[in-house]
């Protein structure tokens, strides 16, 4: 939220005139000759150039930060110093050093609204994302569907359930990586999208629906 201070000019309270006086308001001739003879300041304001603002850095002032919100952390089965977050707004990131430092290796993608992470028990390297966040809240983003990645998150393919459009939970298969269950809510405020649970056998290249969702009332 932005805020701004404005100056209001307090005016003096007017004197009571009575009769026979004169107000103190108005000046003598010579006060007003007086007035009249002292000099305006002219000096001339500075210039902008970029010598005001080149040691200037942007800072986000608002109204408010929507990329920060967490929707769902992943971590390494195998080593807890490595974890995924992902973001209702700002992709997936990355740590390897227990959270000292993060970097994001979901930029590239056509969606960052992320709903759902799950790393393969039985195989760290092999990443699940559910795209679109499944909070119900007007400042939730759809998705375009699940990613999956098997090297950790350098690289990342879309294997399906494009109208899903949002995602809340992914379960991956203890022993088999390729193995995987997801539960998709569709749209979040009326009909549509692929809604109920969906499991797939072959790394996403086939889905089938196991539970079937109720649509929203009309």
């Amino acid at each position: 939220m932005l805020f701004s201070i404005c100056a209001v000019p307090v005016l003096p309270a007017q004197e009571e005139t009575q009769p026979g006086r004169v107000p103190s308001a108005v000046a003598s001739p010579t006060a007003t000759a007086s007035s009249s003879a002292t000099p305006t300041s002219s000096a001339t304001p500075p210039q902008l150039t970029d010598v005001l603002f080149k040691n200037l850095k942007a800072r986000s002032i608002g109204p408010a930060v929507m990329g920060g919100r967490v929707s769902d952390i992943a971590i390494d089965p195998h080593n807890p110093f490595v974890f995924y977050v992902g973001l209702g707004h700002g992709g997936v990131f990355k740590t390897n050093d227990n959270g000292v430092s993060f970097e994001p290796i979901f930029d590239k993608q056509p969606m960052l609204s992320i709903g759902a992470l799950a790393v393969a028990p039985s195989d760290s390297d092999v990443i699940w994302v559910g795209t679109g966040e499944a909070n119900d809240r007007n400042s939730s983003d759809w998705g375009d569907g699940v990613y999956r990645s098997t090297d950790g998150g350098e690289k990342w393919q879309n294997v399906g359930l494009k109208n899903s459009r949002t995602i809340a939970r992914i379960v991956v298969d203890p022993k088999k990586p390729d193995v995987a269950y997801v539960a998709a809510m569709g749209n979040l405020w009326s009909d549509g999208g692929e809604r109920g649970l969906f499991k797939t056998t072959d790394a996403g290249k086939t889905w089938k629906l196991i539970l079937k969702a109720a649509q929203v009332p009309a």
